[in-house]
């Protein structure tokens, strides 16, 4: 991932290229030369990769493809190639044909394409494609997709939508794909998940301020993250670091809370204290030495019982914030008790079954005032909507985004196989997909930290930042993605703290 990345739209990305085409007086030409270097060095990194055959589109993506060809050819030594169609040629493809035709590289029609080769680049459309594909790219695409050749794709996979992640037509599914300048949203969202492969984002040289104004979304990088490190007060004790209460648990998913408890304490705060039900708490005791533990009433199944309510409020100002939500089941007592905690008004973290009461009871929304931060995974947010799962599919950013504008007191991290963090200003994005967080327990943790960093400095958008980014990096480096557990992500934090305190900016 390049240091200042973004995420936008197909007309961002457009807009940002052109912004430092027209306005910086960038010459196109050198972007061209930057895509092409930067797929020349993807490649590279690909073994066995001698043969290469690259179908050109009428447009810049197909420029991009005829100036990698020189590279690979005359950089590279290896046996290029190239097909396209002459009589549809953009400007800056018509120049980087001729300085193909001068080196005397190997150009044939586009309908004379027969897979051979150890590589197919498709270099066809990219971000350009604004309509469903038809005949003869159809075909060709079926072609390729058929071939048992890797395929790797400039910038898009060809037939993608770079908005929607839709197929327009047929699409061209790749192994790799590299993404020129920024992520495109049609990489992560219908169909583009499965047709892009595995994803390289490329400086090409647009610099930041392209998409300062576009309304592009931050790729959060480890430097910007480091910046929001809590600063830890040499002279400081444990009132400094902040209180933290986790209320949550039930005899049936003590697991949850116990967690999120230890993942709490090692995010760095001063105390740890638990409110849960009695059966939960005297299972939480006999393996939990960091938190404090207060035993609540509990109904004839372990879960809160309404009176637990009546136990919590008086005690809940002794701290400086409250995470709810852990283990605790949907049920009277549960919705009593998270009553009580946005009753007292402090900064909340609201996680699983508090999230599904939010959703069950949306007034609630309205009545938190003070910055609370909600870590929904995508089900869980379509639920808070009221959508249904394949709108949010299709759309998590501006649904997500109206919610915040709508409730204007919360921040959201919204789990997936990407991580979005927004609210009502701001939004950065987190792209490292792992299946390593795909297994219960990863979202109690990631609860547990936010808990912890929160408790530090009260900026509930940064430390929701800061918290989603060390749990996603905390699972780096896991041996195997089989055999991690949500433990070993607490495990992994200190080196992730380390790592990001070395960067700290004085």
């Amino acid at each position: 991932m390049i240091q200042n990345a973004y995420l936008c739209s197909a007309s961002q990305a457009r807009s940002a290229d052109s912004y430092a085409i027209s306005n910086l007086q960038i010459p196109s030409l050198v972007l061209m030369e930057n895509a092409a270097q930067a797929t020349a060095d993807a490649i590279r990194n690909l073994p066995d990769i001698q043969r290469v055959q690259i179908v050109c589109g009428p447009g810049n993506n197909g420029a991009d493809g005829l100036a990698l060809a020189r590279i690979l050819a005359c950089s590279d030594h290896k046996k290029v190639q190239v097909y396209l169609d002459e009589n549809k040629l953009s400007a800056d493809e018509a120049h980087q044909l001729a300085i193909c035709k001068a080196l005397k590289l190997t150009v044939l029609p586009l309908d004379a394409f027969t897979p051979h080769a150890d590589l197919i680049v498709d270099a066809l459309f990219g971000n350009g494609l604004n309509r469903a594909l038809t005949s003869p790219f159809t075909e060709l695409i079926t072609l390729i997709n058929t071939s048992h050749i890797p395929v790797l794709s400039i910038d898009m996979p060809s037939g993608i939508n770079a908005t929607s992640g839709r197929i327009m037509g047929n699409a061209i599914k790749a192994d790799h794909t590299v993404a020129l300048d920024c992520l495109k949203w049609g990489h992560l969202l219908a169909d583009g998940r499965l047709h892009s492969g595995k994803i390289t984002v490329a400086d090409i040289g647009i610099p930041p301020k392209s998409h300062a104004k576009n309304g592009a979304i931050p790729i959060l990088n480890e430097q910007q993250t480091a910046d929001f490190l809590p600063v830890r007060d040499p002279c400081g004790n444990k009132g400094t670091f902040g209180k933290v209460l986790l209320v949550g648990g039930s005899f049936r998913m003590q697991g949850a809370l116990s967690m999120a408890a230890d993942s709490c304490f090692h995010a760095g705060c001063g105390t740890v204290t638990l409110f849960t039900p009695d059966s939960a708490a005297r299972a939480i005791a006999s393996k939990m030495d960091l938190a404090m533990i207060i035993p609540a009433k509990e109904d004839e199944h372990g879960f809160f019982d309404e009176q637990a309510a009546d136990e919590l409020a008086p005690m809940i100002s002794s701290y400086s914030l409250i995470g709810v939500g852990n283990g605790m089941g949907t049920g009277d007592g549960a919705l009593a008790v998270l009553k009580a905690a946005i009753a007292a008004k402090l900064p909340m973290v609201i996680d699983a079954d508090g999230i599904n009461l939010l959703a069950k009871n949306p007034e609630l929304l309205n009545q938190i005032t003070r910055p609370t931060i909600l870590t929904p995974h995508l089900k869980e947010f379509s639920r808070l909507i009221n959508k249904p799962m394949n709108e949010v599919l299709a759309n998590p950013f501006d649904l997500a985004a109206q919610f915040c504008k709508d409730h204007p007191a919360l921040t959201l991290i919204l789990k997936s196989d990407f991580t979005l963090v927004i609210n009502a200003w701001r939004s950065v994005f987190i792209h490292r997909p792992d299946p390593a967080l795909a297994k219960g327990g990863s979202g109690d943790v990631l609860c547990g930290l936010v808990s912890g960093l929160y408790a530090q400095k009260k900026d509930a958008f940064a430390m929701a930042a800061l918290g989603a980014y060390i749990h996603n990096q905390a699972a780096r480096d896991h041996i195997s993605a089989y055999t991690f557990t949500p433990l070993d992500l607490i495990q992994n934090f200190p080196a992730v703290f380390a790592r990001l305190t070395s960067l700290q900016q004085d």
